[in-house]
């Protein structure tokens, strides 16, 4: 962007092999509590795979967050402590080509 905004003379690098997001969701905590991920950014899930699991203050499990599909994680918060409505984490299913409509 630097580049083609012409603030600096940088030369224009493509990148070889993009990977495009066909589709995402981005995962929500249904209550408040301590969130404990199961998984790591970038890591790749099948449809259905546990994400994390959010307890109450004293550890009792309330909440099994799940994969809403395949596809590969793009975020996933690491601080235990969310309110209900905040994001824990994002799944991206990847693809090779550019999505209809991109």
């Amino acid at each position: 962007v630097i580049g083609f905004l012409k603030i600096m003379d940088l030369p224009s690098i493509r990148v070889a092999k993009p990977v495009w997001i066909a589709r995402s969701e981005v995962l929500r905590a249904p209550a408040s509590g301590v969130w404990k991920p199961a998984v790591e950014k970038a890591q790749t899930v099948a449809a259905g795979a546990l994400l994390g699991r959010l307890t109450d203050p004293f550890g009792k499990a309330a909440q099994e967050i799940r994969a809403p599909f395949a596809g590969e994680v793009l975020y996933v918060v690491v601080t235990p402590p969310v309110s209900e409505g905040e994001p824990v984490a994002m799944v991206g299913e990847t693809s090779s080509t550019l999505p209809a409509g991109g």
